[in-house]
Parts: structure tokens; sequence; C-alpha cells
């Protein structure tokens, strides 16, 4: 049997202009578009984070709305209605 090694990388949480969070080694340089969300750790702790302060929004650009087949609605529209 193969032991699986713990996940000892340091991430950090990241966010772009459109308000998404990721995260993202933090030994490495960011992609372009992206910003540091103020949370670096363990991924799992950086995974709660954003669990945290994510807000489920409707997409930001058209493309987005369009793919998600909800273009124009609310983000409430249909849930608990």
């Amino acid at each position: 049997m193969s032991k699986k090694r713990e996940d000892t990388t340091i991430y950090q949480v990241v966010v772009n202009s459109e308000s998404r969070y990721s995260i993202w080694p933090q030994d490495r340089e960011l992609p372009p578009g992206w910003v540091q969300a103020g949370k670096s750790g363990l991924h799992w702790e950086c995974v709660d984070f954003i669990g945290d302060v994510w807000i489920d929004q409707p997409a930001a650009s058209p493309s987005d709305q369009d793919a998600a087949g909800h273009a124009g609605q609310p983000a409430s529209a249909g849930k608990g209605s």
C-alpha cells in the first residue's frame, strides 16, 4: 500500500475583478488579473476561508450569464419561492 503524503504547501486566497475566489501556491507569482485576498495557509484553511466570504452572485460577465442559463435573473430567483 502506498501512503498518501499530506499536502504541506502554503497557499494564498486570491480574487479577480469578477469577485471569483481561488487558491494559489504562495511561492508562485500570481497570474494576471488576480490579487491577494488576505488569507494564506494550508489548502483546507484557504478553502474554508473562501466558504466563509463567498457571496453567491450572478455571473458578472454577459457570456458567463448566458452559459449559466439565467441571464437577467436575480441570484435568489427560484430559491424557496
